[in-house]
């Protein structure tokens, strides 16, 4: 069934108070998961490297998995912190984190779900590098019928 009303993210409080930070140990947590801080563009000389040590589509498949299993845990968080929530809040909660991580700011735009069929599409909009600019991002089901995996191109 498509959206056809203006998608909003839900909001972000029962996300973000599950960050805390322990600097006298050296450990920071994102509910049960410890976390890392780490410069954006050191990630970027890391893919650097990685293209440069194993190639450009070794290096893809690697940061595809690493992604996977980075959304993997998210959803883990989720079925916490979120226990009731509806598909396209559960779908969401990706983009959120992605912005409460510093990764990317995303705005939805479009978004259609239907468990039964195992039909997905969605549609948002990513910040771009100059502030106010976005680019277009689009994910579709890649799982099974039923599933609950997703990628983006």
């Amino acid at each position: 069934m498509a959206s056809t009303q203006k998608l909003e993210f839900p909001g972000s409080g029962d996300l973000l108070s599950q960050i805390r930070f322990e600097s006298d140990k050296g450990k920071i947590w994102l509910n049960e998961q410890r976390m890392l801080m780490v410069h954006a563009s050191v990630m970027g000389l890391l893919r650097k490297e990685l293209i440069e040590t194993l190639g450009i589509e070794r290096a893809k498949g690697f940061l595809m998995r690493f992604g996977y299993h980075s959304g993997w845990k998210d959803a883990e968080l989720v079925a916490k912190v979120r226990p009731d929530m509806t598909w396209q809040d559960a779908f969401f909660v990706g983009p959120q984190l992605h912005c409460i991580k510093g990764m990317v700011a995303v705005k939805p735009v479009a978004l259609e779900i239907d468990m039964e069929s195992g039909h997905f599409r969605g549609f948002g909009l990513k910040r771009g590098p100059s502030p106010g600019r976005f680019s277009r991002g689009r994910a579709s089901s890649s799982a099974p019928r039923g599933g609950r995996s997703f990628w983006m191109r």
